[in-house]
């Protein structure tokens, strides 16, 4: 095992020259800015300053004006813009990379950072592009101004943004090992919007939420009561559709059931949504989103702006590890009580799913033979066994890269929202462990689900 983890983490490394070594130097590279005043917010002089001034090597600025930005869409319109600006750009790709896009709008009167690919993550876990630091730059009292306010915003871009890049090799590789997932997990549910969540999920629960805040004085019995139901919803939904899946062919039903519990889990979930409302307060853009769409006392739910500028604790990010493991156990609850039948038992019950509900069958092994924990001799004697402790080695390990990465790089207000997606987890896995555990005289007569 630790000869391959040395192959791994060599192989990795040299992966990391190889394509460093490929790719272009962006962080050496001068960029020319693009200043577009379509609105005419500037005067001439604050124009020709943006375009003469020096700006840090290794960021391409893009400065745009625009007269009005739908409320419920502010952010997400900006969004877009920028995607549309990085076309523009004398370098696209290089834009699309290292930009620094700052939209000044005249309705709202507010300004907006977004920035490329390569330094998102770190501006907005660096307080930068999110938090109170970010709020207070982004404020405008009116466009009178624009003048002042955009030059000292462009002024702030170019000394902390550089600041916040320049990191150790060592915390650069754990970023980017480690980081991709959570960030784009909490990209997607930063902004609220006119979908499903936002129509049938979002606004029932924020509604009930303020009137849970009036009664007993939290919010938060109004988010573990939503996960509970949730949780009792779905099940049901499961039970009335594998009603009707069971009529199907053996492997068939395993696929369709496969599928429509993934899109259940999907079309339910409370804890994403609520994460939109729990990560408004790090942007003034999301802050003017929410209360266009009509729901009163929505900042009852947002983490304070400045809990996006103090980074975690150790003891908080201790207490992440500890979750994160619980949380995998959890996944696998259903399997601890099968697990403690003897290995024959095990086996049996193996060979029965084997034929009767491939699909399942395939998960456990690849849980319990794959991954650098494997064993494929516990598998072998003892299947059930053998996937509950992969899950759990594999959850542990999971948990020490979590526990670094917010120790290292996560303001507080984003490990409290990821412990918020971990507390529904592993509440379902209790309900999955006693719901298996009762099912235990069943599953031995039948030998499948």
């Amino acid at each position: 095992m630790y000869a391959m983890s040395k192959k791994s983490l060599l192989l990795a490394l040299t992966a990391l020259i190889v394509l460093t070594a490929c790719r272009k130097n962006y962080r050496d590279t001068t960029y020319r800015p693009l200043i577009e005043d379509e609105a005419k917010l500037l005067d001439l002089q604050t124009a020709q300053t943006l375009k003469s001034r020096p700006y840090p090597k290794g960021f391409a600025f893009i400065v745009c004006t625009v007269e009005k930005l739908p409320p419920a869409e502010v952010g997400s319109a900006v969004d877009t813009l920028f995607e549309e600006a990085q076309k523009r750009c004398p370098d696209p790709k290089s834009c699309k990379q290292r930009g620094v896009f700052i939209v000044v709008s005249a309705n709202p009167a507010l300004m907006q950072v977004r920035t490329g690919s390569d330094l998102a993550t770190q501006a907005q876990w660096a307080g930068i592009t999110s938090g109170s630091r970010y709020i207070a730059k982004q404020q405008l009292g009116s466009l009178r101004d624009v003048d002042s306010a955009l030059p000292e915003m462009v002024d702030w871009l170019s000394t902390s943004l550089p600041a916040a890049i320049e990191i150790s090799w060592v915390r650069r590789l754990i970023l980017n090992e480690i980081t991709q997932d959570l960030y784009i997990e909490l990209e997607g549910l930063s902004l609220p919007s006119e979908s499903f969540y936002g129509k049938y999920v979002l606004r029932p629960f924020l509604h009930a939420g303020i009137l849970a805040q009036r009664l007993s004085g939290t919010w938060w019995v109004t988010y573990i009561i939503a996960a509970v139901v949730i949780l009792l919803v779905r099940s049901v939904l499961r039970r009335i559709i594998m009603f009707g899946v069971r009529r199907t062919p053996g492997k068939v039903a395993s696929f369709v059931a496969l599928g429509l519990n993934i899109a259940i889990s999907l079309a339910l979930a409370v804890p994403s949504a609520a994460s939109a409302i729990f990560l408004s307060g790090s942007r003034l853009e999301d802050q003017i989103a929410l209360r266009a769409s009509g729901i009163p006392g929505v900042e009852l739910f947002a983490f304070p702006a400045r809990s996006f500028t103090i980074h975690t604790g150790i003891a908080l990010a201790l207490l992440l590890l500890v979750m994160r493991v619980a949380k995998g156990a959890a996944d696998v609850a259903g399997l601890f009580p099968i697990s403690n039948l003897p290995d024959k038992e095990q086996q049996r019950l193996f060979a029965n799913d084997e034929k009767s509900n491939p699909v399942f069958a395939f998960f456990i092994e690849a849980l319990a033979t794959g991954g650098e924990f494997a064993d494929r001799q516990t598998f072998e004697s003892s299947p059930f066994t053998a996937a509950c402790i992969q899950a759990i080695l594999q959850s542990f390990w999971a948990g020490i890269k979590w526990s670094l990465l917010a120790w290292l790089f996560l303001p507080e207000a984003m490990t409290l929202v990821v412990m918020c997606f971990w507390v529904v987890s592993i509440a379902k896995g209790v309900l999955d462990y006693f719901t298996a555990r009762a099912r235990i005289p069943v599953r031995a007569s039948e030998g499948a689900y």
